[in-house]
């Protein structure tokens, strides 16, 4: 796609990110917010997808990583509609991400960025809540934790989706991505760049994701961002066992299994804090 045509699609655009109607999607009304230029700023992804995030009440933000895209660059924000069952929206996305993102034709695309166009609104400061979900449970933390950092705890999941799942919460309640405050958003991407370097470098592939409400299939009410990895050579294999477990639910370890691999994770990341 020619440059200078794509930027007939721009949305809104800060100092080195933007967001764009992509030519290539995973859903119809999808954006997607990506650097255009080379110093990523977190703090920018953060604002541009809390402004797409204001006219929907139920959506999925991804992104993939691999060797031949090591960085957390660009990330696809995929609405979901209360106008279709929410289980046939998300089989559809989850085989858009198997099969590959559909393209748009220009009329597709600018039908979408006239459906955006004056409707996305500056968001507002997020209000400082309390929760009784998993994560604000002290003893699941414990039991899980891998990372802490300063704003967010990096657990193991409980039930991985991959060869490791990694789960990026805030110390804070927050129900979802709309509530979240800027500075543990950049805390999370940072940690979760860390853990994809890591593995990256290892020839695994990476899937980042999180989901805000019932729709798009957020079960527990406190934002995390997941991190799945996969052994590349059986990517194909591992999107559909990825897929499935996002639909029905993985198997959970044993306690004595979950204790063991979350000691042998701390040990293995542990030079990622210095």
């Amino acid at each position: 796609m020619d440059a200078t045509i794509d930027q007939d699609f721009v949305i809104d655009r800060l100092s080195h990110y933007e967001m764009v109607v992509p030519e290539k999607s995973l859903a119809p009304r999808s954006l997607q917010v990506r650097a255009y230029k080379e110093l990523y700023a977190y703090d920018e992804m953060y604002k541009l997808l809390q402004k797409a995030a204001t006219y929907w009440d139920n959506f999925f933000i991804y992104t993939q990583v691999t060797a031949e895209q090591p960085s957390l660059d660009k990330w696809e924000f995929i609405p979901y509609t209360r106008d279709s069952y929410a289980w046939t929206q998300q089989i559809s996305v989850l085989w858009a991400v198997i099969q590959g993102a559909s393209v748009q034709s220009p009329e597709q695309r600018k039908t979408t960025l006239e459906d955006y166009q004056g409707r996305i609104s500056q968001i507002s400061s997020p209000q400082k809540l309390s929760g009784t979900d998993a994560f604000c449970k002290p003893e699941v933390i414990e039991r899980q934790r891998v990372i802490s950092g300063k704003t967010v705890e990096v657990l193991f999941n409980y039930a991985p989706m991959g060869e490791e799942h990694f789960l990026i919460v805030p110390k804070e309640h927050r129900t979802d991505f709309r509530e979240l405050q800027e500075g543990e958003f950049v805390e999370a991407l940072h940690w979760a760049d860390k853990i994809v370097t890591h593995y990256v470098h290892q020839g695994f592939t990476c899937y980042l994701y999180h989901k805000t409400g019932a729709i798009a299939g957020q079960t527990v009410p406190h934002w995390h961002l997941h991190v799945v990895i996969v052994k590349p050579e059986k990517d194909l294999k591992e999107k559909l066992h990825v897929a499935w477990r996002m639909l029905v639910g993985a198997r959970p370890l044993p306690p004595a299994e979950l204790s063991e691999h979350v000691h042998k994770l701390q040990l293995e990341l542990q030079d990622l804090s210095k």
